[in-house]
């Protein structure tokens, strides 16, 4: 309902970006319902669009959907990488580590949460959520894949790699025996 209201009022996503005081890409981003805007930036749109708040957001019981948000839906099944995929010494270090592969990507790059986030077109914030998470839409992939400069299915685990919890507790030592 957002990029309606800013088709029906006639601004581009740079126009509608200046008013908000945001980036055009968080314009679009909230546009494609990859993020839930909050009550001020809600409220913020409808004082740039000329309406209620409740004009951009839909009727209870309606069978508009809100918009989505980045989580991945709960049914949908873990992605592996094909086995012929070949990832970087480095980037398999960190996948070892635990890393997902967004971070791995990301620390092979020496790139800053907040440097891939401007370049992605998000908050550091959605970033970071988005390392964490364990599935990713194909279309957010690809366009991670440009920011990080390697291909959309090297953001997969590969399908064989376990990845063990590690515990950063020692066990204590029995008494009067040294290591």
């Amino acid at each position: 309902m957002l990029r309606a209201w800013r088709l029906y009022r006639e601004l581009s996503p740079i126009e509608a970006a200046e008013l908000a005081g945001v980036s055009p890409d968080t314009i679009l981003w909230h546009e494609r319902g990859y993020n839930v805007p909050n009550a001020g930036t809600l409220k913020r749109f409808a004082d740039i669009y000329d309406c209620t708040v409740g004009k951009l957001t839909p009727k209870p019981g309606s069978e508009t959907t809100p918009v989505q948000s980045i989580r991945p839906h709960k049914d949908r099944a873990m992605e592996y990488s094909p086995d012929d995929t070949r990832y970087p010494d480095a980037v398999m270090a960190h996948l070892t580590e635990g890393k997902s592969p967004i971070a791995a990507w990301r620390r092979h790059r020496h790139m800053a949460i907040k440097q891939c986030a401007k370049a992605f077109g998000c908050a550091p914030k959605t970033f970071k959520e988005m390392e964490a998470l364990p599935v990713l839409r194909d279309r957010t992939r690809k366009s991670l894949a440009m920011v990080l400069a390697c291909n959309p299915t090297q953001l997969l685990r590969p399908k064989k790699m376990v990845v063990e919890p590690v515990s950063f507790h020692a066990e204590p030592a029995p008494s009067g025996h040294c290591p």
